[in-house]
């Protein structure tokens, strides 16, 4: 392996940085891959987005060749042992919790929630746990990615130790734009704009955003959560209750201005003939 992986540090533990942990999990490139909608490669859609809207003719497309292309990963941030041993876990319940989702869609968007103890069984509090601690790693690696350090609250989640005081809230919504489309139109990933005030300090706050298909995660840190977008996940509570999002209405501006997919968003576009 070259040296240059270790020119930076593990953001969680501060080892030497070994691996690079995919911008979008492993297996949810796998999943829109593997849709049985008659698409068959992956594009990346990424790029400066000025306007409110997405102005796909100003954007970037690249076709990705698999989905351990170097184009879907972050550089170097974890070292092996935070990237497996200690992260695996949240990786797993995270898993679970995606697949439960996606099988069970005319449900919760009907009722607008779903039942933890569904997913991971009566004894469903570990299993949530981890799923918090695996949006805490997701949103440290953003973090860590944009330049910015990582918050010891969320070090201390994504490595395993308490939860007390995090700033860290996360809420779900259901995008009604999405749900409206063709099935075979809802196959994406998105990571929007991570979210700072210019002047950070004293107060450390971050807002973004993550997209599956029609699922929006929202991450709020530093900040009052927005009940429109969804109640907070809480570990040990059993339901939840999702929000309902339509980024493409005027009055979602809020989320609008910001909500472009800075980072890359993932489609799966039919192959030319």
């Amino acid at each position: 392996m070259s040296n240059t992986s270790f020119t930076k540090l593990c953001w969680i533990c501060n080892s030497p940085a070994e691996t690079r942990e995919h911008v979008h999990k492993k297996t949810d490139l796998k999943q829109i891959l593997n849709d049985d909608n008659g698409f068959e490669r992956l594009v990346k859609i990424s790029g400066e987005h000025k306007t409110k809207k997405i102005e796909l003719a100003d954007a970037k497309f690249e076709r990705i060749q698999g989905v351990n292309s170097i184009e879907l990963k972050y550089p170097y941030n974890l070292c092996k042992e935070c990237n497996s041993t200690t992260t695996q876990p949240y990786d797993f319940s995270y898993g679970k919790f995606i697949d439960y989702i996606l099988k069970n869609k005319e449900s919760i968007v009907k009722n607008s929630n779903f039942d933890f103890s569904e997913i991971y069984g009566e004894k469903f509090e570990l299993s949530t746990s981890n799923l918090f601690r695996y949006f805490a790693k997701s949103i440290g690696c953003r973090i860590n990615d944009a330049g910015e350090k990582v918050p010891s609250d969320i070090k201390k989640l994504a490595g395993g130790r308490s939860f007390t005081n995090t700033k860290l809230k996360i809420s779900f919504a259901i995008n009604l734009d999405m749900i409206k489309l063709p099935e075979r139109y809802q196959t994406g990933l998105g990571k929007a704009a991570l979210i700072a005030p210019k002047y950070n300090w004293p107060y450390t706050r971050y807002l973004w955003r993550e997209s599956n298909r029609w699922l929006n995660i929202f991450y709020w840190y530093g900040y009052l959560p927005d009940k429109d977008f969804g109640e907070t996940l809480i570990t040990n509570s059993k339901l939840i209750t999702l929000g309902k999002y339509k980024p493409m209405m005027p009055k979602n501006s809020f989320w609008a201005e910001f909500g472009s997919w800075d980072k890359q968003y993932i489609q799966t576009f039919m192959s030319e003939a």
